[in-house]
């Protein structure tokens, strides 16, 4: 008899369970029959919590034939913790409904990746079989929170109050956010959001970085570091 086997290949440390049925986006392969060995492999990530860095993989195998199809195998070129063994599963066969399918999850730490290749053979004729392949990118489920705007003021010889002083205010942020403020490379400082900071002028331009800080329970939305490095210049009057 032809060993017919599935294989799944993802990362270290990474559990695969038995699940109900799901649905996903998909990339898939077949035989030059599409009646013989049609099979779908499909993969999907979704967030089951708000408050952590794990994300849920959905594997959907699809039996497009008429015939049923069954796993035979379970290998992968990693070490895999599995709840439950898929070995033996049979994959049922199309039917007026749609496709016969059977599901796997998969708990995904991170936003990495996890490949999955599979391949199926069919029972009624052992020299056929199909196989895909499918990866998917993981998504990071914690609570998104706003790092809100940046505004920072230049020195000013005409201001009411003037001075070779910048100043950086942050303004709308989320609650549990704050910034650390970096001078020239200087030891950082903590600002909140309302708490007005001054960067000091001397006698050359300052460039002062701003980093928003959360909790290990919140990830930053809508954050470019790029828009909170701020230069500032000495005014063209000595301000005497």
């Amino acid at each position: 008899m032809v060993d017919k086997r599935v294989w799944f290949a993802v990362g270290a440390g990474i559990v695969l369970v038995v699940a109900g049925v799901a649905t996903a986006a998909a990339l898939s392969t077949a035989t030059a029959d599409p009646a013989v060995g049609s099979m779908a492999l499909t993969g999907s990530a979704a967030c089951e919590s708000t408050d952590t860095t794990t994300s849920t993989i959905t594997w959907t195998l699809e039996n497009r034939s008429s015939h049923p199809a069954t796993l035979l195998g379970f290998d992968g070129t990693e070490p895999v913790g599995i709840s439950q063994s898929p070995s033996g599963t049979e994959i049922p066969a199309a039917g007026p409904g749609g496709p016969g399918t059977v599901t796997f999850t998969q708990v995904l730490a991170g936003t990495g990746t996890a490949g999955l290749t599979a391949t199926v053979g069919w029972e009624f004729d052992e020299s056929r079989s199909t196989t895909s392949e499918v990866t998917v990118q993981g998504k990071d489920c914690r609570v998104p929170v706003s790092v809100g705007e940046l505004t920072a003021t230049q020195p000013d010889c005409a201001a009411d109050d003037p001075g070779l002083d910048g100043t950086l205010l942050v303004e709308g942020a989320g609650d549990g956010v704050r910034f650390e403020v970096s001078a020239d490379g200087g030891t950082p400082v903590v600002m909140y959001p309302g708490e007005r900071y001054n960067v000091i002028l001397e006698k050359e331009p300052v460039t002062a970085v701003v980093t928003p800080i959360v909790d290990d329970d919140q990830r930053l939305d809508g954050f470019d570091p790029g828009d909170w490095t701020v230069t500032f210049a000495l005014p063209a009057d000595s301000c005497s």
